[in-house]
């Protein structure tokens, strides 16, 4: 489908979707890198999996778009299963794989992927933990695309600055397009990731997060990062949904290396 189409055969009961400049944005950066192997981490309604999906099967009829959700239901609309709104649009699709009831920790790809997407929850540091899980199945040069990185300005969404931190702390290739507001895009590498990172974990942290959980991404950190880095995260993730973690902490960070 072309993004007109897209648009016009959005369900009616989709809210708080992608915008329509949003929905241009993704389909053409995603075709003029001819990217064919897509992750979603934050599904929702399933409108904006339409509309990567659709992107990618445009450059390969055998594209895939694995997409995760830690709801079942879409958080909107509890009558509403995660993902609905991608069959109604485009029906059952082989390419398609949707895992719903699980966080990005659990992403498993049997090959690399060319495209990221991260739409989930947007409270510090969770773009960075979603960014970190996604990199196992990211090749060098892949896509990413970061959603809604200006909600802190917008009304009761202050506490929602992890798209907005991932973003301004990427040190390596990063771009907006023009008219585009709250979508940016990075050009992956490992190095700039685990800088990135770095920086968002000494922010404070919008989100409590479970020990339990935090713990399946240091395990994918200890994997993809230094041993030096790990006690670096294990030291400051202690004091994770403390607002003063990271003044207290901040020093721990000082002139560290990759």
């Amino acid at each position: 489908m072309l993004p007109r189409e897209l648009i016009a055969s959005r369900p009616s009961w989709v809210r708080r979707q992608i915008s329509n400049d949003e929905v241009f944005a993704l389909t053409s950066e995603i075709i003029s890198k001819s990217c064919t192997t897509g992750i979603e981490v934050g599904v929702a309604s399933g409108f904006s999996s339409a509309v990567i999906f659709s992107a990618l099967s445009s450059v390969d009829e055998d594209a895939l778009l694995y997409s995760y959700d830690l709801s079942r239901k879409c958080y909107f609309d509890s009558t509403r299963n995660t993902g609905d709104a991608f069959f109604e649009m485009l029906g059952e699709r082989t390419g398609f794989k949707l895992s719903t009831g699980v966080t990005s920790s659990e992403i498993d790809l049997p090959r690399k992927a060319d495209f990221g997407f991260i739409d989930a929850c947007h409270e510090n540091p969770w773009p960075a933990l979603d960014l970190l899980a996604m990199s196992r199945f990211l090749a060098d040069g892949a896509l990413v695309a970061l959603d809604d990185i200006d909600t802190i300005f917008r009304r009761g969404l202050r506490h929602t600055n992890g798209g907005r931190d991932l973003y301004r702390a990427w040190p390596g290739k990063k771009y907006q397009l023009d008219g585009v507001s709250g979508l940016g895009f990075l050009i992956y590498d490992r190095a700039s990731m685990l800088r990135a990172i770095q920086t968002t974990f000494a922010l404070d942290w919008d989100a409590h997060i479970h020990p339990d959980v935090l713990g399946q991404y240091m395990k994918i950190l200890s994997r993809v990062s230094p041993l030096a880095y790990l006690k670096l995260f294990l030291n400051v993730s202690r004091y994770a949904g403390t607002r003063d973690h990271a003044r207290r902490h901040a020093s721990l960070l000082d002139g560290k290396r990759f």
